[in-house]
């Protein structure tokens, strides 16, 4: 099934957020950090769930805290590590309350990150750096440490490739195609455990170390079906980040067309930052999916 991210959205009360898109004909929706703190979220997601008919997805850092914080599921923090668990029970929680059965979240850094965003991105703190080999060994404790206690059987985490602008500041644990295949590696010990394949981030990444993206992504789902959960799309030119609304001849589109049989059963996302594009641009994109791919893939 197809959603949107809420961060097509400028706003960041839940309800406005689900208003626009429902608005937009949007009834599929991921909801991402970019809302504000609600203690009553769950109460909210029930009542505006049945009301709108919504297919809900929750990612990352959601539902945000009263207090911010980068999560990072390799911190060598002890108070980070315990907020991330935290919000991740939190997450445990609400998707099984409301049945839904993926929870993405990014793959860690070797690096901690100041809650306070700087071109699209969050600060750096230097100061924080670890070998990789050794925020690698608590990324993977503290996962196993999630699986185990925060996510019956029947629910997912698929965990979600990051980008790397600079090979001089290669600080993620999941970005690289020998970074990918040793998560994969990793995952085949957990039956609920997979990747949450981004192109977006799979495009920068590739242009930063020098590998086809088109050619890997069809390689990942060509050869990890079966352990590749969820799916994010958004478009750059391989510089950074920036989550423009695809044309359409992205490549990423064709990706989705001629995988169709095997990503049918996996939620997938357009995740557009309203910040870099228009309204009207946003509009036009998801008007361009509906008629692209209908109900072969809108619909459950």
């Amino acid at each position: 099934m197809i959603y949107f991210s809420s961060t097509c959205s400028k706003f960041e009360d839940f309800g406005d957020i689900v208003d626009e898109m429902v608005d937009l004909g949007i009834r599929n929706i991921e909801l991402s950090g970019n809302l504000k703190f609600n203690p009553d979220i769950l109460t909210h997601m029930r009542l505006l769930r049945e009301k709108h008919r919504l297919n809900l997805m929750v990612h990352h850092y959601f539902p945000p805290p009263q207090e911010p914080f980068v999560l990072n599921l390799a911190s060598q923090n002890p108070d980070i590590r315990k907020k991330t668990f935290s919000l991740i029970q939190q997450v445990s929680d609400l998707i099984e309350q409301l049945d839904i059965p993926v929870y993405g979240v990014h793959g860690g850094h070797c690096v901690d990150m100041l809650p306070e965003m700087k071109n699209l991105h969050f600060i750096i703190d230097e100061q924080t750096k670890v070998e990789k080999q050794k925020a690698l060994k608590t990324f993977q404790e503290n996962v196993d440490y999630i699986i185990r206690e925060f996510f019956p059987r029947k629910r997912r985490m698929a965990v979600e490739n990051l980008f790397v602008v600079s090979q001089d500041q290669h600080y993620a644990l999941l970005a690289t195609p020998d970074q990918i295949d040793r998560f994969m590696e990793f995952a085949r010990g957990y039956d609920n455990l997979g990747l949450l394949l981004d192109l977006g981030h799979l495009n920068v990444t590739a242009r930063t170390f020098g590998f086809d993206a088109v050619s890997h992504a069809r390689f990942l789902l060509k050869n990890y079906s079966q352990k590749i959960f969820q799916l994010h799309l958004s478009e750059n030119d391989g510089s950074f980040d920036v989550h423009h609304v695809h044309k359409e001849d992205s490549w990423q589109l064709e990706i989705l067309e001629d995988f169709s049989s095997i990503i049918k059963g996996i939620p997938i996302t357009f995740e557009w930052f309203h910040q870099t594009n228009s309204r009207e641009d946003i509009i036009g994109g998801i008007k361009m999916i509906q008629e692209k791919f209908g109900a072969s893939l809108l619909q459950n």
